[in-house]
């Protein structure tokens, strides 16, 4: 038998009656017993068109022989039956049911992503989450669903965008002053923290003089992220992301030098702010080449420093839709209504 998570949501009709069908369907389905169900809190939409009504949330621990993709398939076919219907991205619908966590699988296909993508982040998930299932652990970040809601209980209104290349700066900050604009119309005060100095740029020089340049870097960082002079109120959209120096020192330093750069961040990490939320621009497409071509050694070492396990909240996408992304992503990290 597997353990399955899955949160259950609604902002149509009768929500508590909607949801409560969809717990009993799934209880009286074969191969599947509904070990947990959470209290039902509500919420504010986050994303999605303007004007929705609040949801109601909730989440139940399953136990199932099912595999993960009948299990979706399980719940596509009771959201049809109960009115679902998919015209727009976050619109307001009558019931919402994704499958969190199912055990410890990392599943990446065309038709099923598991963990959900955006499960981390989310308050209105992982409240109710946490009533029946705190312990389950988060295959990707290696974090219980306990320590990812303190997470974001404790850590800065800070949100981090890390730079898919070396010559991508001037897209992050654009990036960035969009969604300040963007925080400010939905009523929610942001400020933008614009990289101080920026990344070296000459990768050719001799790696002893790129290592000074590297630590100039890094001083800068720190003092711009020094959690004593945070602002206590507010969000911050920073163009830049501390462990981005990181990766950078793994692509262009010798290994010596990348390792005195590994220590001194991880020195000065008691004294910066961590991010609540790290964005991962992506630059790839599957239907075409990267836009701006940065040395592949620098954006599989990004790679690797991006998913380390430990790391805060992950949200990862395409330039095109990251502002409105983005977005979302702080509503949903915002206390429940």
């Amino acid at each position: 038998m597997s353990l399955a998570l899955v949160s259950l949501g609604s902002n149509l009709g009768d929500r508590a009656a909607t949801l409560a069908a969809a717990t009993e369907r799934l209880a009286r389905e074969p191969n599947i017993v509904v070990r947990a169900r959470s209290r039902l809190v509500e919420s504010r939409p986050a994303g999605g068109p303007a004007g929705q009504a609040p949801f109601l949330n909730g989440a139940v621990l399953l136990e199932t022989t099912k595999s993960p993709h009948e299990l979706a398939a399980v719940l596509h076919r009771i959201e049809e039956q109960l009115g679902r219907q998919r015209h727009v991205r976050w619109a307001a619908r009558t019931i919402d049911l994704d499958l969190l966590l199912f055990d410890d699988a990392v599943i990446d296909t065309e038709d099923l992503l598991v963990p959900h993508p955006r499960m981390s982040f989310r308050r209105f998930v992982l409240e109710p989450a946490c009533e029946i299932a705190a312990e389950m652990v988060h295959p990707n970040c290696g974090l219980t669903l306990a320590e990812l809601l303190s997470h974001l209980d404790q850590s800065a209104n800070l949100v981090a965008i890390a730079s898919p290349s070396l010559r991508s700066r001037a897209l992050n900050r654009g990036l960035a002053s969009s969604v300040v604009d963007a925080l400010a119309s939905r009523a929610l005060p942001a400020r933008l923290l614009k990289a101080p100095v920026d990344l070296p740029q000459a990768v050719r020089r001799e790696s002893a003089r790129l290592l000074e340049s590297a630590k100039e870097t890094l001083a800068a960082w720190a003092a711009s992220l020094d959690a004593s002079r945070w602002p206590a109120a507010g969000w911050t959209v920073a163009d830049f992301w501390w462990d981005e120096l990181l990766a950078w020192a793994e692509a262009f330093l010798w290994p010596i030098h990348a390792e005195t750069i590994d220590s001194l961040c991880e020195n000065c990490r008691k004294n910066i702010v961590r991010p609540k939320l790290f964005v991962r621009l992506e630059t790839r497409s599957k239907l075409g080449p990267a836009f701006d071509q940065s040395p592949v050694k620098y954006t599989d070492a990004l790679e690797r420093v991006c998913y380390r396990p430990g790391l805060p909240p992950a949200l990862r996408v395409f330039a095109a839709r990251a502002a409105f992304e983005i977005v979302g992503a702080i509503e949903a990290m915002q206390p429940l209504a």
